[in-house]
Parts: C-alpha cells; structure tokens; sequence
C-alpha cells in the first residue's frame, strides 16, 4: 500500500492563527524499553515496550530571525491538512522544543522547529511517515 504524505500546519494552541505550513516534515514515534530480564537470563536482554512519546520537526523558510525564537517553549496545535479534501485533521497539541536557524551570506535563511507531542498524537490515516 502507497501513502501519500501530507500538509502538516501548526497554529497557536487555541487554533486562532497560523505560524507554520510545511510540505516536508518527519513524524518520530517511540516507546522506551524497560529491561526486564533477571539472574536467570544474564546473556541476553529482555524488555517490554514502556511509555509512548513523539515529536514532529519540520524544515521552513525564515522571513524573521526572532519569530523561530520566540516559539521555543510554547504550544501549539499541529494539523495534517489533506490535499484533495481539504480538511484539517488534528495530530495533537505539541511544545516547541528547539530551533535551528541556517543563514548563509546571500541566501535565503532556512531553519527547522522541533515539536514534542503532549499525550497521545491522534490517529490520522495518511499521514507521511
């Protein structure tokens, strides 16, 4: 089966404005691994999946220096918008957890965001993982 990605679209946490739209991004899901092998197993670990967690980083054009500051601690909503439907889909609420700013003389300055989900990340079929 073929997935399609999708729009990803990041708006203030009540939804009332629009800082980010991105055609690339990455979605990382995961759970921590608890060791549960005793005495009896001392050649090989055993495990068992523990809590889940995920974040979303997306790659942009910066038009202002500060604005990618000033989001680092913040929440916001993040939306997977579908194309042919257009309908936004929520994925969770997340916090702004690093900027990457990338400025070379005489181009366009780029930079990424990083965003933690806080509980659990909605499912959404189509989403580009």
């Amino acid at each position: 089966m073929v997935i399609r990605g999708q729009d990803i679209v990041i708006t203030e946490d009540d939804g009332s404005s629009f800082i980010a739209a991105a055609k690339s991004h990455v979605l990382d899901i995961q759970c921590d691994e608890i060791e549960t092998a005793g005495g009896d197993s001392p050649d090989y670990k055993d495990f068992i999946a523990g809590r889940k967690e995920w974040t979303v980083s997306i790659a942009h054009l910066i038009g202002d220096i500060s604005e990618d500051a000033i989001r680092i601690g913040r929440t916001y909503e993040i939306w997977e918008l579908n194309r042919r439907t257009q309908q936004l889909r929520t994925l969770g609420t997340v916090v702004c957890t690093r900027a990457s700013i990338t400025a070379t003389k005489g181009s366009l300055v780029s930079g990424s965001l990083l965003f933690r989900g806080k509980g659990e990340i909605y499912p959404s079929p189509g989403v580009g993982v």
